[in-house]
């Protein structure tokens, strides 16, 4: 694309964005530019030459321009949205500072995804393994972005995965994975299954994971063959600290659920842990 061409083009943009130039002081207006800006409004893709972006929400994946875009609020108000504002800015059409994040992008929720009800249901048919098992899965990933969690194989998570609250992740990071076994584990795995190897036994855990992804092919089917990384269903979207919310209630015995402060409390020497009713928020 020649200078002028990007002149042009440039030149364009301005128009498909200036018509709005009259609605930008309204209060409505001012609210979906600061919301524009926040880490959850991240783009998933920005086209500089043809001026478009992809933004996700927990209702779907929405193509925009400076002009239109396929979300709701566009559709139900003909006046720029969130994405179309954060698409100004990402352009530089505006001059606005933005936070972004990519974990912080809502997923869109599947039509066919569960109800807390319906979850909660379909988690009292199985096993009481099982639904402690999801515990422990929840309890790897609430504070913390990464959703992909190695968990060890045994009929109880073969359960979770039938009943489409946990899959398989696709292409895991292997060193995280690595890292959910001891420097001894580690240790002997290598000596069990690769003898000729030499390596040194005093390394810490971080360069003998490092190494072993370096040093040996195929670690997944040998040094990790007993454990699968998982993540959470998307039918699970939306739900997912309520459903936490109600398995600790049931299975943790040191905690109970203030529903006002939204917070884990510890429960006295001798009373009872308090079971709660959660509802989707």
């Amino acid at each position: 694309m020649s200078i002028f061409d990007v002149f042009k083009k440039n030149h364009s943009l301005q128009d498909d964005w200036k018509q709005w130039d009259e609605v930008h002081d309204n209060p409505d207006q001012k609210k979906r530019l600061s919301s524009s800006k926040k880490a959850e409004n991240t783009p998933l893709s920005i086209n500089q030459q043809s001026g478009t972006g992809e933004f996700s929400g927990s209702h779907g994946k929405y193509k925009t321009s400076l002009s239109s875009c396929t979300c709701v609020d566009f559709a139900r108000r003909k006046k720029p949205c969130k994405h179309m504002y954060r698409l100004a800015i990402e352009l530089g059409m505006m001059e606005e500072s933005t936070e972004a994040d990519a974990k912080k992008v809502k997923e869109p929720k599947p039509k066919d995804a569960y109800t807390l009800e319906e979850a909660i249901a379909k988690l009292s048919t199985l096993s009481i393994a099982s639904q402690k098992l999801m515990l422990r899965y929840f309890s790897f990933t609430c504070n913390s972005p990464q959703k992909e969690v190695p968990l060890q194989k045994c009929d109880d998570l073969n359960a979770l995965l039938d009943a489409d609250f946990l899959r398989v992740a696709d292409n895991p990071n292997l060193i995280n994975w690595l890292h959910i076994y001891t420097r001894t584990e580690l240790n002997n795995r290598i000596i069990e299954y690769f003898p000729e190897l030499k390596f040194k036994k005093n390394m810490s855990r971080d360069d003998l994971c490092n190494w072993i992804a370096e040093n040996i092919k195929n670690p997944q089917g040998t040094v990790c063959h007993d454990t699968t990384p998982v993540i959470y269903s998307p039918k699970l979207i939306g739900i997912q600290k309520s459903l936490h919310h109600h398995l600790r209630s049931l299975y943790d015995p040191d905690v109970w659920y203030d529903p006002e402060s939204d917070e884990f409390k510890a429960v006295e020497p001798g009373e009872k842990s308090i079971t709660i009713k959660v509802t989707a928020k």
